[in-house]
């Protein structure tokens, strides 16, 4: 992922070798670790769970409900605690290449979790850092990065007794089995700092301080897995095959300053790349009390979601402070979208009020609404150009792409009824242009309604829009550049500037692939 900063880097490759490892068939592979209660959030009301694991295929043999397997696991009927699980190619939900962790109260049902959705290379590496704090805050790392975070409050998490297995899942039919290698499974009964996160993956440090299982997987031969924490519980293998003498190839990022380290993730999706100006003006909405854009809705065309699929975002430059701003907003009635429950539409704020500082994409149809959002500490937003993009699947879920980068999602089905309102469409204010004012810059803005259902291939057209600028006229409403203009391109919602808002040569910087 593109961050936006002025510390220059130098990219300093690290091998890591490991002499042997197990290749699971996804069939009837495993490896069995006996229960311990050092495996259990509920022992210490904290958890940390690493593991580096290989996918041989992305359409994987044996797979689970709607089309995933878990390689890593502590499940059986009753027993429920936690998992890794990636999906596979045609699940049902259409998460091809998401990665997630989960946690679930014993009885099973829906579990909580964060996940990454990068594309997937078969045969290449990918270290994963699961922590769950005393507030049951569960945060995912993606090599050494803090990539997802979600609250799991409403479960009751417990000790059960189900064994940690890798390669497969709970022990009942019909369960999946991961084809592809596991290795350096590690568990502590605490949460594992960003640091120390950082380094167990550049430097492969040991990070033994509340560690309570440590399986390299690397015996090259036998069944016994071995256990090299004092917890000493070794695991047993059950088939495999056992692939001697194999590297793998980190790549660590120093910074100039030397207090900090920096990593970057070097999977292939995410491409070598310069650092190129996007061209142009952005639209400066700094005073935080007055200025901002809007369209009445009578003038407006198209911009109602009604019952529809939809997407919109753009560059946002947004000040960090302490207050309410809201990015765009098209609902009827007082306060916030979902102040009142008469309230109809939407908007997209950046919580400046609350602790975490999330930004919240919130609907409602009148009578229920969602709220889809993410902390910044996760989307990485600072003082600096963020490109951000909601889109939604009314039947399913909203997502948020930060740049280039699906950071969150939430359920959105239960706002069944209709969107469409009276109010005018706002950027940079609440709808009654009261309070919520924004503090930055905005530019290069979308709109989409889908009303055929969102497109296949939505991360295409989401990666063409943030990398080259270049949008699918499928569905496209409006677009909005703020190159000196508040006109729409495609002349149909122009807006009308109110505060007097100036045109500003602050410009967003991107990372545009270099192959």
């Amino acid at each position: 992922m593109a961050r936006n900063t002025a510390t220059t880097r130098t990219a300093v490759p690290t091998t890591v070798s490991f002499s042997n490892s197990v290749l699971f068939n996804g069939t009837s592979d495993y490896i069995t670790i006996p229960d311990n209660n050092v495996y259990s959030y509920a022992t210490n009301s904290a958890f940390s769970v690493a593991v580096s694991v290989n996918p041989a295929t992305l359409s994987q043999p044996t797979t689970e409900g709607t089309g995933y397997v878990h390689f890593l696991s502590k499940l059986d009927s009753g027993q429920n605690e936690w998992a890794f699980r990636m999906y596979s190619t045609g699940n049902s939900e259409d998460r091809n290449n998401r990665m997630s962790f989960y946690m679930f109260a014993l009885a099973g049902g829906l579990g909580d979790g964060a996940y990454v959705e990068d594309k997937v290379i078969p045969g290449e590496w990918i270290d994963l850092v699961a922590t769950v704090d005393s507030s049951k805050n569960i945060r995912l790392y993606k090599n050494g990065v803090l990539r997802n975070v979600f609250l799991a409050s409403s479960l009751t998490l417990a000790n059960g007794t189900a064994p940690v297995r890798i390669g497969r899942g709970a022990s009942s039919a019909g369960s999946s089995y991961f084809k592809g290698s596991v290795n350096g499974v590690k568990m502590w009964g605490r949460v594992l700092s960003e640091a120390e996160i950082k380094d167990l993956y550049n430097k492969n440090a040991p990070v033994t301080v509340g560690k309570v299982g440590d399986f390299a997987i690397d015996e090259g031969s036998g069944t016994t897995i071995t256990d090299s924490s004092t917890t000493a519980n070794n695991g047993t293998l059950t088939g495999g095959t056992w692939i001697t003498g194999w590297s793998r190839q980190r790549q660590t990022v120093a910074s100039k300053s030397p207090t900090s380290l920096n990593i970057v993730d070097t999977t292939p999706n995410i491409l070598a790349s310069r650092r190129l100006v996007v061209p142009g003006k952005s639209l400066a909405l700094v005073s935080a009390s007055s200025q901002y854009a809007t369209i009445a809705n009578a003038s407006q065309i198209g911009l109602d979601i009604g019952t529809n699929d939809f997407m919109f975002g753009g560059w946002y430059y947004i000040k960090i402070g302490s207050a309410i701003q809201v990015l765009d907003c098209k609902y009827s009635g007082t306060g916030y979208a979902v102040s009142n429950a008469s309230n109809i539409g939407f908007d997209l704020l950046y919580r400046g009020d609350t602790a975490n500082k999330p930004l919240q994409f919130r609907l409602t149809d009148g009578s229920t609404n969602a709220t889809c959002a993410v902390n910044t500490q996760v989307a990485n937003l600072t003082n600096g150009w963020n490109h951000i993009i909601i889109y939604g699947r009314r039947s399913e879920k909203a997502h948020f792409i930060i740049n280039d980068v699906e950071v969150a999602s939430s359920t959105i089905s239960t706002v069944a009824g209709s969107l469409t309102n009276t109010g005018a469409y706002m950027m940079g204010t609440r709808s009654d242009a009261t309070v919520g004012f924004f503090n930055g810059f905005m530019r290069n803005k979308f709109f989409y309604v889908f009303p055929d259902g969102i497109p296949t291939n939505i991360r295409e057209i989401c990666d063409d829009i943030y990398k080259r600028n270049i949008y699918s006229s499928t569905g496209l409403v409006s677009t909005w550049s703020f190159n000196d203009v508040a006109t729409d391109s495609t002349g149909v919602n122009n807006l009308t500037l109110t505060g007097s808002p100036s045109y500003s040569t602050q410009a967003p910087m991107i990372a545009r692939s270099s192959a």
